[in-house]
């Protein structure tokens, strides 16, 4: 896909396996872990990973192994992490009351 974003489009079907939309934990998956899962793939196009000890590149990023099952695991994990413990919460406060009221239970 050439759009980061449009990754997310090829985990939606597993969406209704998510703790979203209505609250009510559905499935063992995490909406946000997914997403993140999706694109981090491509992380490496936005971001500089030289400090790390190991190469992280598109070739190795886009690989079974080590990509998949070493190095996006522990980038979605750092990713879904940042997200939920540091920009979820202040995020959601910038939000119209109205809005905040419908998307705060499901992502919580």
């Amino acid at each position: 896909m050439p759009f980061t974003l449009s990754h997310i489009a090829a985990v939606l079907p597993m969406q209704s396996g998510t703790r979203t939309g209505d609250g009510e934990r559905r499935g063992p998956l995490v909406a946000s872990a997914l997403a993140f899962g999706a694109m981090v793939p491509d992380a490496v196009l936005f971001f500089d990973f030289g400090f790390l000890p190991v190469r992280v590149d598109r070739d190795t990023t886009h690989s079974v192994v080590p990509g998949v099952l070493v190095q996006n695991l522990a980038l979605t994990a750092v990713a879904v992490a940042v997200w939920h413990l540091l920009l979820l919460r202040p995020l959601l406060a910038l939000l119209p009351d109205a809005v905040r009221a419908r998307v705060a239970e499901p992502l919580l």
